[in-house]
């Protein structure tokens, strides 16, 4: 999972042509820490689709992007879609929460494609 700022946010995430999971995290959260793994469990089952890219915001240095975003709490999940946010996830959870938060987006809007 690749680390991005406020400065890459835009073009990494708003501006994608993939469905994009940012995991958004903080350097002295325990709870994040462990759902970091957790999300990088769940990226290594996706990491062959170019259809989708895990990324990773920490909110040192990024502050100003949380708050652009409305993030009150960590660990917090947002899958994004052709820039616009899709569904969200916040708190700690276990990984079979995490890999059915993703795939049940993934099945959503491909769902949505197809009719």
């Amino acid at each position: 999972m690749k680390s991005i700022s406020k400065k890459t946010f835009a073009k990494s995430v708003l501006k994608s042509k993939k469905k994009v999971v940012v995991f958004f995290t903080g350097k002295q959260c325990p709870p994040c820490t462990t759902m970091e793994q957790r999300v990088e469990r769940t990226a290594k089952v996706y990491k062959d689709k170019k259809y989708i890219t895990f990324y990773k915001v920490t909110m040192q240095g990024n502050e100003s992007l949380f708050s652009k975003l409305d993030i009150m709490t960590i660990p917090h999940l947002i899958f994004f879609f052709n820039g616009d946010r899709v569904q969200e996830l916040s708190g700690l959870k276990r990984t079979d929460v995490v890999k059915n938060f993703v795939k049940r987006n993934i099945v959503r809007l491909k769902n949505l494609r197809d009719h």
